[in-house]
């Protein structure tokens, strides 16, 4: 009896290790305990070609950069390569109708607002032409221009398409038709860390690596916390959100009729991501302000701002006047951050989110007004953060 429990044991064990073989083989390795289910380390690799615009750009070959950003150089498919261009101008070049929010909303702001469709599909080539522009003046900002402006809001629109798939196949008489896949989440977890990226590190080229260097820009969390260390908090909840959809469409049935809710679940979590995108976006912005930095303040605007058209449109016209529309007037920095921090809600962002600066500049931020995670809710003061919650509801 014994021998047959452990034959079957050893079999179970046999299978387990089978199967996480078999998984490791198809999916992607990002590090940092991040292992996709599906093989998107080509993806992965479009940082590399980051890299190598920002080293040619430095070495003062401006056109092999462009070759680079234009042409692709490290991240293949099918034996086609990708490049960094063709992930902005797809987007925003293609049918009005078939965009994703964060496409639409970026060319509804650019539009200032217009509805007009010629308004919106004119500025399709307004991204691309920057960082060509950027690159070719061999501007020190132009493969993080390519980051930001190219490679986020394409990971983004990967994952509300992921809903609009998911939504359809639940709807659909024969879901057989709709290839929901990951959903892009592996898509975009491989977008966000890249290739080659050290577990809570600085160094790198990816929006994981930007998204540690602005997190060592501001204090928050425990002031015990060693931050050249510990990894930030938007990048550890961006991977606690990607295993929480991953392990939502490894259920049964998902994205059917048999289990309807995975559209809403999805769109959850989802919009959770969507959030912490924005926080080393707007962290930066605002160090690109206060340090008084026109290129980079320039640059980061043309990445937030946009998106900020589905906010109050009267706090959204005065930032777009500021920041888009002109040179910024750093002299009006108060004013300028005072308005940014007017949005942070609109985002599902908190103070605490962004946090304070560390380096004390001339002129401080101003005190921050918007959401607090414990903020009164119809005199209900929670002693947990419902901000996320109470934004979705």
């Amino acid at each position: 009896m014994k021998m047959k429990i452990f034959r079957i044991e050893s079999l179970v064990v046999t299978l387990f290790w089978s199967l996480l073989c078999r998984v490791g083989a198809q999916g992607t390795d990002l590090g940092g305990g991040v292992i996709t289910r599906t093989d998107v380390e080509y993806l992965a690799d479009l940082t590399l070609d980051v890299r190598d615009i920002e080293q040619r750009i430095a070495g003062g070959d401006n056109n092999a950069a462009l070759n680079v950003y234009s042409g692709g150089r490290n991240s293949g498919r099918n034996g086609v390569l990708l490049n960094l261009s063709g992930l902005g101008t797809n987007l925003a070049n293609g049918p009005i109708e078939k965009a994703s929010s964060p496409v639409l909303f970026h060319l509804f702001g650019l539009a200032g607002r217009s509805m007009v469709i010629n308004d919106l599909s004119g500025n399709g080539a307004y991204t691309d032409s920057y960082v060509r522009s950027a690159i070719m003046n061999g501007r020190s900002i132009a493969s993080k221009a390519a980051l930001i402006l190219n490679v986020w809001i394409y990971a983004a629109d990967l994952l509300y398409k992921g809903i609009n798939t998911c939504q359809k196949k639940t709807e659909a008489d024969n879901p057989s038709m709709f290839d929901v896949g990951s959903a892009g989440l592996d898509e975009f977890i491989a977008l966000w860390i890249g290739s080659g990226q050290t577990h809570g590190s600085n160094e790198g080229y990816g929006l994981y690596a930007l998204t540690e260097q602005a997190d060592r820009l501001f204090a928050s969390g425990p002031p015990s916390v060693d931050k050249s260390l510990a990894e930030s908090t938007v990048n550890q909840q961006l991977k606690l959100l990607y295993q929480e959809g991953a392990s939502l469409l490894s259920m049964p049935d998902v994205c059917t009729k048999q289990n309807p809710d995975t559209p809403r679940k999805l769109w959850s979590v989802i919009n959770r991501i969507s959030t912490q995108m924005h926080i080393p976006l707007m962290q930066m912005l605002i160090v690109s302000i206060l340090e008084q930095d026109a290129l980079s303040t320039k640059m980061y605007a043309n990445a937030i701002i946009p998106q900020a058209s589905q906010c109050r449109p009267s706090v959204y016209d005065r930032l777009k006047e500021e920041l888009l529309d002109g040179e910024p007037n750093f002299k009006r920095a108060e004013f300028i951050i005072a308005d940014l921090q007017e949005i942070y809600s609109c985002f599902g962002i908190s103070c605490n989110d962004i946090g304070e600066v560390v380096q004390d500049y001339d002129k401080s931020m101003p005190e921050c007004q918007a959401a607090q995670k414990d903020a009164p809710i119809a005199l209900y003061k929670p002693s947990t953060d419902i901000q996320p919650v109470s934004d979705y509801l």
